[in-house]
C-alpha cells in the first residue's frame, strides 16, 4: 500500500513542480494547513473522529472506525450519501456535510425523494 500511495504522491508533487518538503514544510504552518485541507478525505475523517473524542460520554465501538473510513471516501465524492443515524447527525452538526455539498439520509427510503 506504501508503494502505491508513494507513487501517487510523487507523481501529484511533480505535476506541480513541488517537493514534499515545500508542502509540507515545518517552518510554515499554513502552508501545511493548506496541503492538509486540499485532502477533502482528511477533512471528513478528523472532522468525525473529533466530534466523537468531544463527547466523553461515546462509546467507541469497532464500527465506528470502518464507519469513518468508508465515509471519508465516499462523503467528499458523492451527491448523497446513506449512513445510519449517528454518522448522519454528527456529519450535519458539523457541517462537513455542508462543505463537501454532500446530501446526508439516514434512511435508505429518503433517497427517491433526493433524486
Amino acid at each position: 500500500m506504501a508503494i502505491e500511495l508513494n507513487t501517487i504522491l510523487y507523481d501529484g508533487l511533480a505535476a506541480r513542480a513541488k517537493t514534499l518538503d515545500e508542502v509540507f514544510a515545518e517552518s510554515d504552518i499554513d502552508a501545511t494547513r493548506r496541503a492538509w485541507d486540499s485532502m477533502p478525505s482528511f477533512d471528513v475523517s478528523v472532522t468525525l473522529k473529533t466530534a466523537y473524542h468531544r463527547n466523553p460520554a461515546h462509546p467507541w465501538k469497532p464500527n465506528h472506525i470502518m464507519d469513518i473510513d468508508a465515509l471519508a471516501s465516499t462523503l467528499p465524492y458523492c451527491d448523497v450519501v446513506v449512513t445510519d443515524r449517528e454518522a448522519a447527525s454528527h456529519l450535519r452538526q458539523t457541517g462537513v456535510a455542508d462543505r463537501m455539498g454532500t446530501v446526508v439520509l439516514s434512511r435508505l427510503q429518503d433517497v427517491v425523494q433526493r433524486l
